[in-house]
């Protein structure tokens, strides 16, 4: 397995699209948001809204793609026959999470240091944040992954879900201000009660509250079961194939 995460690890590197969304967009816009921003209220609210942004980003622009080209090369049909899917699935998502953390520590250095925003972290909520932020995305992601089957259609759908949920979420504009249509649609977007998360974790003050992790809880077993169904349509549908064949 070690050897599997590893060659996941290098398979990123070589993807230059991979390697814009996951370190060069980042910390190219955190760096430029901090020459024009830095040191205002303006800087404090974005911040937390950009982390979680850059962990979606780099989930769902990553696992979709990559389940779909497995699903496309016919790779996926041969691990099933020849190996274990799942070693193969562990492996992915562990050389993903590697990359996660990475990522999320050095955009908030980058970020602390270029926008001049003074932290006050609260480790506890810290890590609750990136827990929750990883597993919904992944979820959402792994759905995606498993639906679609060409590597175009992935990257499409992904590209669409990425900049709907920017639009929805009030993570570069107060929700609070936006128009009323927008504040009903907002409440389907996990990325708005995520950046609440990331915000507490930040500056050390609960803003989110029981209501917000009630609706993350339902997004997350909604997602959850039909991840599950969906996977296990699949199984059925490649037993019938073999058998077929």
């Amino acid at each position: 397995m070690k050897k599997a995460i590893f060659n996941f690890l290098k398979a990123d590197i070589r993807m230059p699209h991979l390697m814009f969304w996951d370190w060069c967009f980042p910390i190219i816009l955190v760096s430029v948001l901090g020459i024009f921003i830095s040191e205002t209220s303006v800087s404090e609210f974005l911040l937390p809204g950009l982390i979680s942004l850059f962990l979606m980003q780099s989930i769902i622009f990553s696992i979709p793609y990559r389940l779909a080209q497995y699903n496309e090369t016919g790779i996926m049909r041969l691990i099933q026959k020849k190996g274990s899917i799942y070693k193969l699935v562990i492996s992915f998502l562990i050389s993903r999470l590697i990359i996660l953390v990475l990522q999320t520590v050095i955009v908030i250095f980058i970020g602390k240091e270029m926008m001049h925003i003074k932290l006050n972290i609260n480790w506890g909520f810290l890590v609750a944040s990136f827990i929750i932020t990883v597993t919904i995305f992944m979820m959402i992601s792994s759905l995606l992954g498993l639906k679609l089957k060409t590597q175009n259609s992935a990257l499409g759908l992904s590209q669409a879900i990425y900049f709907i949920l920017i639009g929805i979420s009030g993570i570069v504009y107060p929700i609070e201000k936006s128009p009323e249509l927008l504040r009903k649609i907002s409440v389907i977007s996990p990325l708005k009660y995520i950046s609440k998360f990331w915000e507490s974790s930040f500056y050390g003050r609960q803003i989110f509250n029981l209501k917000d992790i009630f609706i993350l809880l339902g997004i997350s077993i909604i997602l959850g079961l039909s991840v599950f169904f969906v996977a296990k349509s699949d199984r059925k549908g490649n037993k019938k194939n073999e058998n077929y064949s």
